[in-house]
């Protein structure tokens, strides 16, 4: 499992064509966005995800089924969908869950993708992404080893 970070937030237009070159071959796609930054601030620290599993609890899934890859702009519609329906008395409830309302806003108005999590990710497609001037960093979750 890979947590890969963009050198800059990129929009879903933006986020879909990097996927398009990474993923191309439909073998794999990224598991979860990341729609906000790690931040500076202890409160700030743990990136927002989103991911094709989040989006059921939002709405029925799309027909394109649950593939990040083509789904960098409906990932950020789906968050401001969602977030657009808090309102301040669910605040006690996210904090519960580690969410903060005000951040949860801010990242839907953004309206970037920082980066994204995945696996399964071959060690020649990680050389590869390293070389890749929008990508600031790789870090890795998980490590397992094909012996078939």
């Amino acid at each position: 499992m890979i947590f890969e970070n963009f050198e800059q937030p990129l929009t879903g237009s933006e986020f879909k064509e990097f996927a398009e070159e990474r993923y191309g071959d439909g073998l794999s796609s990224p598991d979860r966005l990341l729609l906000s930054s790690a931040g500076g601030g202890s409160v700030d620290r743990t990136p927002f995800g989103w991911s094709s599993v989040t989006r059921i609890f939002v709405e029925q899934p799309s027909e394109k089924g649950s593939e990040v890859s083509a789904r960098g702009t409906e990932a950020i519609e789906d968050l401001r969908r969602w977030v657009g329906g808090l309102r301040d008395h669910d605040e006690r409830n996210l904090s519960a869950l580690g969410l903060d309302l005000n951040r949860l806003r801010k990242s839907a108005a953004e309206g970037r993708i920082y980066g994204y999590i995945a696996a399964g990710e071959p060690v020649g497609a990680l050389r590869e992404i390293l070389d890749d001037p929008r990508v600031r960093t790789i870090r890795l979750g998980d490590v397992a080893f094909d012996l078939g």
